[in-house]
């Protein structure tokens, strides 16, 4: 990360990554909107925890950068991994760890594309995404329970220490 990087390049990196982030609130929010059991229930809230912190956290960059989620492509692939969940729970999640692990790879190679301004937020966007990686495949090992443990306490630890972007 440094401060020779062609910021359009960033832009398009966070366009991608804030829209995924809304992606995620329409898909839990409509998976929360169904029974299921209850550990499940509990890791689909401390998801959903993590991704209001990141709205809060995301906020002040996206502003700074003038990129907005797409709404409607967020809105069309949560509610598709929605139902997605509702037909093949276990296959969804076992889907998800696989794209989540191989997405933060992408992330993480996409280091060098970061301006300067933006090193502390990027390290918090590495941050979340690592422990949705774990949770991800925590859950795939049924240990729902753990997962939302190490959501919950990440969700924690950062309103503790919260990183914001100037």
């Amino acid at each position: 990360m440094n401060s020779d990087v062609d910021e359009n390049a960033f832009v398009a990196l966070m366009q991608k990554e804030i829209t995924n982030r809304a992606t995620a609130r329409y898909a839990i929010g409509a998976i929360l909107g169904r029974d299921q059991p209850q550990e499940a229930v509990q890791f689909w809230s401390s998801y959903q925890a993590l991704e209001a912190l990141n709205e809060e956290v995301y906020a002040a960059p996206a502003a700074q950068l003038g990129v907005e989620p797409n709404r409607f492509s967020a809105w069309l692939k949560g509610h598709s991994a929605a139902l997605y969940y509702w037909l093949a729970p276990k296959r969804m999640i076992t889907t998800m760890a696989q794209a989540t692990g191989e997405y933060y790879q992408e992330l993480r190679a996409d280091a060098a594309q970061v301006p300067a301004r933006h090193e502390d937020f990027y390290q918090y966007v590495l941050r979340q995404e690592k422990v949705q990686v774990e949770a991800f495949t925590l859950a795939d090992k049924d240990d729902y329970a753990t997962a939302s443990e190490r959501l919950a306490a990440f969700v924690e630890a950062q309103r503790n220490t919260l990183v914001r972007a100037e």
